[in-house]
């Protein structure tokens, strides 16, 4: 038996128990940390034996700056796809 609570034990970034959750980035540590806790939810999966479907997983950049960081982020060995918007 496992809990979701335990998915957020050693998560660095401020989330919340959503699937639609969202995320404010503002510099690299961000990027780093964000990519680093996707590896250990990676991680949780195999221990907790689920399986996340990354190709559902989508990176959507809402912002009024001219230049973006254009970070790419990854889970389950697959690169996430960015997206302009989305809906169900």
């Amino acid at each position: 038996m496992f809990f979701l609570y335990d998915l957020l034990l050693g998560i660095d970034s401020a989330v919340k128990l959503f699937a639609d959750d969202s995320r404010k980035i503002e510099g690299p540590d961000d990027n780093y940390k964000l990519q680093t806790d996707l590896s250990k939810l990676e991680e949780w999966g195999r221990v907790a034996q689920m399986k996340f479907e990354p190709t559902k997983c989508f990176k959507l950049t809402v912002t009024l700056k001219r230049n973006v960081d254009q970070c790419a982020y990854s889970l389950c060995g697959t690169v996430l796809s960015h997206v302009s918007y989305h809906h169900k």
